[in-house]
């Protein structure tokens, strides 16, 4: 008997204590084991009085009753008043509260006595019972929330369909009424459905994780008391599980099969080193670790070492590893845990890749391809080598370009651009005329703090913007039901940034909601530095002089999409056909930057009120709030497709993301670290703490 195993006996022993357990009452099942004891349990517990299933519904004020008198509810948290709140119809959880078969009834055909017997057939919020369902209890890490359980695909290792997980606090609750289950009716499993049970027992995967439940949620005076009460009053037998909880392990051991790690992955360091992490199963099992260079392993040995394919990296009580001095290439890696009689669990695999190493060469033939008052175009061919970039860094600078910085992202703004490898050109919008800037690129590998720059021998060129003789047409001013929510205080004003007058003629605003609303072909003339005001109401009440009023009426809402166009072509636009701007009850000043309108300083709410239109001037970058990282904080992958993971030397805040625009998308509480943002559109976001430490953007690919 090993020192984990005494333990759990003198442990449940001690709880065994406080039962009622009539005198005599398991006296053929004393000196058994294995099948013998299951089989005198059930000889004790069989023959039971038989309630009918109505009577469950009185029963439950005795059986299941808080100390606060409400029904007793394992799958949520709401207060449910006996009788009152019975199902009935239900709609949201909380509706009320009904009768569940933690065994589902269609695995037996609804047969009694197992239809109403009490020790399974528990009251539960109806709602989150249909969500159940009659999938089987199980784990799922990643499953959807449903009051107090979550119901997903599962990761309980041996069963790879949907399950329901109970919370931690009643897991052993359950376990130890499958084990009632599967000895009160040992006699009939064998002609019952459901993945819980086979032949004449529970499931070997069914049976390790009941097990682990077991361990992890020891009896309680809950499960004591309801025992009690259903020997006294109702069926006239016993659980014996919750008498005696060591009888699991003289039943069914630690499990048929040794139970793997837990929360397992690998993820990339740097260019040379990934780390894998892990926790110990629930019995605190050794591990043992190895990895191949492809996906194929051999059999772990008694000895730690490996009958065929892969490499031992570590065994015994680590809960991480560290594997460096890597090559650029996918890693797996696969995990057992192992307990003191050399038995192993069947193994999980992960895999990943270091991050690349930096570009090995520079593009080339970087040069200028045009340029006028206002904008300068470039080119270049790509890069050869191995690694080649994943992207390009562009900038520009009136004096000496400062190179970017390893491990320090620099994201899009008048003076930077971020290029995909493969497109070998790139435009600057909105320079200053009569202006000499300075130019060079900087191809680079990976992501956010990993992002690896080749920034010796990069190459540049230069270009000057000519003299204001050139016409530059913006969208200046977006103004959405501005005044106390009055329709008629919408308008769009384009503004000319440039030097000379610019004639409409040939220029379209395109305005989109979920598609094209409409298309007002403009007319008239811009001076220099001046506004256009169109208003978007045939009918148009507020201050504003607008000079073009449509004949098509429409009115900006929520999203919306504005594109200015020349001869079909997109000169400017306010948010994008992926990811709309919202211009409702809101009145915003802003400028171009670029072409995209990413949120500058530049921007301002105009407030309740109606702004005014006037032409507002383009500043680089991102709002400054986002500039600096929080010291101690790394995000990864930046950019990320599906989940973004937080490491933070310390405890992190509560966080809220933002979309460019300013609009929060979702709030998260303290010490989360994983988010998933696989619903996000393309773009920029922000994180912005609950206790004022600097923002952090990420972008979403």
């Amino acid at each position: 008997m090993n020192k984990r195993f005494l333990f759990l006996m003198v442990f449940f022993n001690t709880v065994t204590a406080f039962a009622q357990i009539p005198s005599g009452y398991y006296n053929d099942a004393q000196g058994l084991s294995g099948e013998q004891l299951r089989i005198a349990l059930h000889n004790i517990i069989k023959n039971h009085t038989v309630i009918s299933y109505n009577g469950l519904w009185n029963a439950y004020r005795y059986t299941d009753k808080k100390p606060n008198g409400k029904v007793w509810d394992m799958y949520s948290n709401c207060d449910f008043t006996f009788s009152s709140d019975q199902c009935g119809s239900y709609t949201d959880i909380c509706d009320c509260y009904n009768r569940e078969h933690s065994v589902p009834q269609s695995w037996f055909g609804e047969a009694s006595p197992m239809v109403s017997d009490i020790f399974h057939v528990v009251p539960t919020d109806g709602k989150v019972n249909g969500y159940r369902s009659n999938h089987p209890f199980g784990e799922c890490a990643n499953g959807t929330v449903y009051g107090l359980g979550k119901l997903g695909t599962s990761t309980t290792p041996g069963y790879t369909s949907t399950v329901f997980e109970p919370s931690n606090e009643y897991k052993g609750d359950f376990a130890r009424i499958y084990f009632y289950m599967a000895t009160r009716y040992m006699n009939v499993l064998q002609n019952w459905g459901g993945a819980s049970f086979s032949g004449n027992n529970l499931s070997v995967w069914t049976q390790n994780m009941m097990v682990a439940w077991h361990i992890s949620d020891p009896v309680s005076q809950k499960e004591i008391d309801r025992n009690n009460v259903i020997y006294s009053n109702y069926q006239h037998n016993r659980n014996p599980f919750v008498d005696h909880p060591e009888w699991v392990f003289e039943i069914w051991g630690n499990g048929n099969a040794v139970l793997d790690p837990q929360n397992y992955t690998a993820y990339a360091f740097s260019s040379d080193q990934i780390n894998v992490v892990w926790n110990l199963n629930a019995a605190q099992n050794d591990i043992l670790l190895a990895f191949n260079t492809v996906n194929s392993f051999g059999t772990p040995q008694p000895d730690n070492t490996i009958a065929g394919a892969g490499n031992v990296l570590a065994t015994g009580q680590l809960t991480s590893f560290e594997h460096t001095g890597l090559a650029y290439q996918t890693y797996y890696y696969k995990i057992w845990s192992s307990n003191a009689d050399g038995e192993f669990s069947n193994g999980i695999v992960v895999s990943a890749t270091p991050y690349k190493a930096e570009p090995q060469n520079h593009a080339t033939s970087f040069r200028v391809t045009n340029s006028n008052s206002y904008m300068v175009s470039l080119a270049w061919s790509d890069a050869t080598g191995n690694p080649l970039p994943d992207k390009y860094l562009i900038l520009a600078s009136e004096g000496t370009v400062t190179p970017p910085v390893d491990g320090t992202a620099i994201y899009d703004g008048a003076l930077a651009k971020n290029v995909n490898y493969g497109i070998q050109n790139v435009t600057f919008n909105g320079l200053e005329a009569n202006k000499t800037y300075h130019f060079s690129v900087f191809p680079y590998t990976n992501y956010g703090a990993a992002i690896d720059y080749k920034i010796t021998g990069a190459p540049t060129a230069t270009a000057s913007t000519g003299g204001a003789t050139e016409a530059n047409l913006v969208i200046t001013e977006i103004a959405g039901r501005g005044y106390n929510g009055n329709f008629n205080d919408e308008y769009i004003e384009i503004s000319n940034l440039g030097g000379v007058s610019a004639s409409l003629s040939g220029y379209t605003l395109e305005y989109y909601e979920s598609s094209l609303e409409a298309t007002l072909n403009l007319t008239g003339t811009v001076a220099p530095n001046s506004g256009y005001v169109v208003a978007v109401r045939t009918t148009h009440s507020s201050s504003i002089s607008p000079n073009f009023v449509p004949t098509s009426s429409f009115s900006i809402n929520n999203p919306c999409y504005v594109a200015l166009k020349q001869n079909d072509t997109v000169i400017d636009q306010a948010g994008s056909s992926s990811d709309k701007f919202d211009a409702k009850d809101k009145n915003f000043e802003f400028t171009n930057c670029g072409g995209n309108n990413s949120p500058t300083s530049a921007w301002t709410n105009l407030g309740s009120s109606n702004g005014t239109p006037g032409v507002v001037n383009c500043l680089s970058g991102i709002d400054e709030e986002f500039e600096t990282e929080v010291e101690g904080l790394v995000i990864y992958p930046n950019p990320v497709t599906s989940t973004l993971t937080l490491e933070s030397t310390t405890e992190l805040p509560a966080f809220t993301i933002y979309n460019i625009f300013g609009q929060a998308l979702a709030s998260y509480e303290f010490a989360t670290t994983q988010v998933d943002v696989s619903a996000l559109p393309s773009g920029i976001y922000f994180i912005r703490f609950s206790n004022g430490l600097e923002g952090v953007r990420f972008v979403k690919q």
